[in-house]
């Protein structure tokens, strides 16, 4: 799912923002760190301060 937000952005920047939440909250779940350090990687590069931005949307 993460590399469909990637697609997504390409076309559909709210689309990629809602997906990548998505991805988080699975990942928040289950505890999957490498999934997300690499989302708060991403929110960072996308102007937010961390995960937190994800849960914005």
């Amino acid at each position: 799912m993460f590399n469909i937000g990637h697609i997504h952005l390409q076309s559909k920047e709210q689309q990629a923002l809602a997906t990548w939440r998505e991805v988080y909250q699975i990942a928040k779940k289950i505890g999957l760190a490498q999934a997300l350090d690499a989302l708060e990687k991403l929110a960072k590069d996308l102007g937010g301060d961390g995960l937190e931005f994800l849960e914005q949307f």
